[in-house]
């Protein structure tokens, strides 16, 4: 066996996806859940705080998905990844502004209507992509089912206290982040039953 034949092989191979992105991104959603949920006053200031950091987490994940994307190109799906990451980038930015300009009532909004978007590009767009299935349906099935839970609690309270959404984002975040780090140990485990380093 030649060496341009052991090229042409690897060439040949499926590109998976690298399963320490699915893991950072898992740690990122957890620190972000136990910032969230550490923050210790619930009220308009403490939601803005929490909205600084559901600004950091887009922008720190949303790179991580772009890149993932880009790293993953001969796929199918990885345009999706690529749109899904500059999604919640431009997201984080977005956030940013409105935890900067002090409206508490706009962020909750914008961040539930963030988890719907990213939820259903996940979904809808990695379907095809038998690599990525598993990861779109659990993490953006996580998204859609927390930004549901988040508004009808908002709905169902009185005077739409901070301490509910709060509470809320924050065990959002621990159940994405502990999707995630399903999803890099199911990543991990079909690179090891697929020989890939």
């Amino acid at each position: 066996m030649s060496i341009e034949t052991s090229a042409e092989e690897r060439a040949r191979r499926p590109v998976k996806p690298v399963w320490w992105w699915f893991l950072i991104h898992g740690l990122l959603a957890i620190a972000y859940g136990m910032v969230v949920l550490g923050t210790p006053f619930a009220d308009e200031a403490g939601f803005l705080v929490d909205g600084v950091a559901m600004a950091t987490l887009s922008l720190l994940a949303g790179a991580q998905v772009a890149i993932q994307g880009v790293l993953s190109r001969p796929e199918p799906g990885w345009v999706v990844l690529l749109v899904a990451g500059l999604h919640a980038m431009a997201a984080g930015v977005a956030f940013a502004v409105l935890a900067a300009l002090g409206l508490p009532t706009a962020l909750f909004w914008s961040i539930a209507s963030f988890l719907v978007v990213e939820g259903l590009v996940l979904i809808l767009g990695l379907w095809p992509a038998p690599v990525y299935r598993l990861w779109g349906v659990l993490l953006g099935g996580c998204m859609i089912v927390s930004a549901a839970t988040l508004a009808a609690l908002w709905l169902a309270t009185p005077g739409h206290p901070y301490d509910i959404p709060d509470a809320g984002l924050g065990i959002c975040g621990l159940l994405y982040g502990f999707a995630a780090l399903v999803a890099a140990l199911q990543v991990r485990a079909a690179q090891y039953r697929d020989g890939l380093p």
